[in-house]
C-alpha cells in the first residue's frame, strides 16, 4: 500500500501537467445584514469609467491597463503576462492573466496554495479533488503546475471584446470558485487528539492569544472571517450565496466564553472551546457550532 500511493500520485500529477496552462442563516443569528459596513467587500462598481475598446490585445501592457481601468491594482510581468490580486477574506489571491503566443487567447492563473515537497504536501487525495472539482466548474481548471511550485485555478478566454470590466468579474468569479473549494486545495490543520485532562492554566485563552485571522465555513456557499487585533478589535465577515455583511468593534476571551461587542450594539456571547494554537469553538445559544481555523 505505501508503495501504491506515491505511484498513484505521480500518475495524477502526469494528467494534471498535461493540461496545466504555460504558466447566512446568519453567522450567528443574531447578526443582521442591515448592521454591517456601508462598503461591500469587493465593490460592485469602479469609478465609474468602463473600457469599451473591442480591439485584440496584443500586450501585456494592454492587459495591465484594462486591469487599472477595471479598479485593479497591476503591473507587467513579463511580455505577456501582467499580474495583480485579488482578496477574498480570509483569502489573498495572487492572480496571472497570459496572453498566448498567438494573441487569441488569454488565461487567467490565480495562484492557490504553494507546494515545496509535493510527496508530503499534495496527497493523491488532494489532487483527485481537484480533478473532480474541474469536471463539475468546468472550464475552469485545477492543477498543480510544477514551475511555479503551487496549486492553481485558470480559465482561459477569448481574446475578443473584452473590457477591464469583465476581465474582472471572471477574477472575481474565480475567488469564489476557490473560496468555496478551499476544503479541496487548501492545506488542512491536524486536529489535535482530545484527551479528558483540562488545560493547563498557561493554556487559557487571553484577548492576545487570538490575534490574527481566523475563518470558518459551514458549506460551499457560506462562510465566515474575523480578524481579532491586539488591542481588542474584531472586524467579522460572513458571506452566504454571494451576499456579504460585515461588522466590527471589540471582543474579550476568557476561561471558556468569548464576547463579541459591535459598534453597532449588537453582542455575541458564547461558548468558546480552544482546540490548538490554531483552532477554536465557537457556539452561541440556539446556533450551530462553528470552528474556526487560523489562516497561515
Amino acid at each position: 500500500m505505501s508503495k501504491l500511493l506515491p505511484t498513484l500520485t505521480a500518475a495524477i500529477l502526469l494528467a494534471l501537467g498535461a493540461t496545466s496552462f504555460a504558466q447566512d442563516d446568519e453567522l450567528f443569528s443574531n447578526i443582521r445584514q442591515s448592521s454591517v459596513f456601508d462598503a461591500t467587500q469587493d465593490g460592485t462598481s469602479d469609478s465609474g469609467t468602463r473600457s469599451v475598446s473591442s480591439k485584440r490585445i496584443t500586450s501585456s501592457e494592454e492587459v495591465r491597463d484594462m486591469l487599472k481601468s477595471a479598479g485593479l491594482e497591476a503591473k507587467v510581468a513579463s511580455s505577456r503576462t501582467a499580474t495583480t490580486e485579488k482578496e477574498l477574506a480570509p483569502w489573498t489571491f495572487p492572480v496571472m492573466v497570459i496572453l498566448a503566443e498567438d494573441e487569441t487567447t488569454l488565461t487567467v492563473v490565480m495562484g492557490l496554495t504553494s507546494i515545496k515537497d509535493v510527496a508530503k504536501e499534495l496527497p493523491a487525495k488532494t489532487l483527485l479533488g481537484m480533478m473532480d472539482a474541474s469536471q463539475k466548474n468546468a472550464p475552469h481548471l485545477f492543477a498543480y503546475h510544477s514551475t511555479r511550485e503551487r496549486t492553481e485555478l485558470s480559465l482561459v478566454i477569448k481574446n475578443q471584446n473584452l473590457t477591464g470590466q469583465l476581465l474582472r468579474d471572471k477574477i472575481n468569479r474565480m475567488a469564489v470558485l476557490a473560496k468555496s473549494t478551499d476544503q479541496i486545495w487548501a492545506r488542512k490543520l491536524e486536529t489535535p487528539a482530545k484527551t479528558d485532562t483540562p488545560p493547563s492554566p498557561k493554556t487559557q485563552p487571553t484577548t492576545t492569544s487570538f490575534v490574527g485571522k481566523w475563518s470558518a465555513s459551514r458549506s460551499a456557499t457560506e462562510a465566515f472571517a474575523v480578524e481579532f487585533t491586539a488591542d481588542g478589535r474584531f472586524n467579522l465577515v460572513h458571506v452566504k450565496d454571494g451576499n456579504q455583511s460585515k461588522s466590527s468593534g471589540t471582543f474579550t476571551a476568557r476561561d471558556s466564553s468569548l464576547s463579541l461587542v459591535g459598534n453597532d450594539g449588537i453582542r455575541l456571547e458564547g461558548k468558546l472551546t480552544v482546540d490548538s494554537k490554531t483552532q477554536f469553538r465557537f457556539q452561541i445559544q440556539n446556533s450551530p457550532e462553528l470552528t474556526f481555523r487560523k489562516a497561515s
